[in-house]
């Protein structure tokens, strides 16, 4: 029986390979490729799912980083709390979806919208208002979380490119709404570092 063969040529060297060892790596990339996708896809549905559920509990949002700091009788500023955004960032890191440097990130988001507190002018004490970057789901970066939480069973990857331990995947949850997702694999397991709207079409639910 004739085996096929295939030169491989280098600058130097000239390799002989056969056709089959060619089809045997080609598969088993494509198997590894196909396996790691399904992984990646369960760590994305179950985060999604665990963060659905999480806020129904009870003071469970943005605001809980929040802290009033009496001024005086009538007046009260606006904090961010180090000690309650800590208390946040640890709540995401134990549902096991998250990588550091997505928890890093959300750190980071919350001591931002703490530096535009800091120059803010003063409130009566009775005033509740909303903080720019806290009134809307900064998790999924949209005012209307429950599009994508109506939908996570129907998720598909449309797009993904996977290098190594690092992987960037577009996932469609219903007509032309799309996140984008950044992770990494760390100890065996794909976590998210980044998650945000995909808006690359024109029709995209993000653009409206």
């Amino acid at each position: 029986m004739r085996t096929s063969t295939i030169f491989i040529y280098t600058k130097k060297l000239k390799l002989r390979v056969p056709l089959v060892i060619l089809v045997v790596l080609s598969t088993c990339f494509y198997s590894k490729a196909q396996t790691d996708e399904k992984a990646i896809k369960q760590t994305i549905t179950n985060f999604l799912y665990w963060y659905k559920n999480s806020k129904k509990t009870k003071g469970n949002n943005n605001y809980a980083v929040v802290k009033d700091i009496s001024i005086n009788k009538q007046l009260k500023r606006q904090v961010i709390d180090k000690i309650r955004v800590e208390k946040r960032v640890d709540f995401f890191r134990k549902s096991n979806y998250l990588s550091k440097t997505y928890l890093d990130n959300l750190r980071r988001y919350y001591y931002k919208v703490g530096k535009y507190l800091d120059k803010s002018s003063p409130l009566p004490k009775n005033d509740i208002v909303k903080i720019d970057g806290l009134d809307q789901d900064i998790v999924l970066d949209t005012y209307e979380p429950e599009v994508i939480f109506d939908d996570i069973a129907q998720a598909t990857i449309t797009k993904s490119l996977i290098v190594y331990r690092k992987a960037l995947v577009s996932i469609k949850f219903a007509n032309e709404v799309n996140l984008e997702i950044a992770l990494t694999k760390t100890g065996g397991k794909w976590l998210i570092d980044h998650l945000g709207p995909d808006n690359k079409s024109l029709n995209s639910f993000f653009r409206q």
